[in-house]
């Protein structure tokens, strides 16, 4: 955590220019992003384990796998929900990135709404694309929040409460 996943993109840049593409770079990049939000929150909610939950799986005898299923599953399901929000978000905020990258004189884009913008802003000075660009990022962004994300966390956080 220590060292931002954006701090990798000149690397992965560098991967692009010998010919790993862009599409995988992307989703490279993407990836490198995401990953830290997901396991940073699943590991906050597994150590959260209350030590009285634990005692009491020992004593009814649950180790290994039925442990797993019905103490730790259970325990991490609304920090992976959390995890997922947050790294969705970076995720997305990775791909608008490097979406359009200029590299000694050279341009490497892929069709999508970062390369749209970049495109917008800075080649054509279009503020109409910039404009519509931006609502469009806002309203996906609120209808997947509301319609997906809320849901599904609101059902985890009440169905797999951790209380001891």
């Amino acid at each position: 955590a220590s060292i931002p996943a954006t701090a990798f993109f000149p690397l992965i840049v560098l991967l692009l220019t010998w010919g790993l593409g862009m599409n995988a770079g992307t989703i490279l990049l993407a990836l490198t992003t995401m990953f830290w939000y997901v396991l940073f929150n699943v590991l906050g909610a597994a150590t959260a384990i209350p030590k009285e939950m634990q005692e009491a799986a020992r004593t009814l005898g649950l180790g290994g796998w039925r442990y797993l299923r019905r103490v730790v599953v259970p325990a991490v399901i609304p920090g992976l929900i959390t995890g997922c929000v947050t790294a969705w978000g970076a995720g997305w905020n990775a791909l608008i990135l490097c979406e359009y990258i200029e590299t000694g004189g050279r341009v490497i884009s892929v069709r999508g709404i970062g390369a749209t913008l970049d495109r917008a802003n800075y080649g054509s000075g279009d503020m109409q694309v910039v404009a519509a660009s931006l609502m469009a990022m806002v309203l996906l962004i609120v209808l997947v929040n509301r319609f997906f994300w809320d849901p599904l966390y609101q059902r985890a956080a009440s169905r797999y409460k951790m209380d001891a």
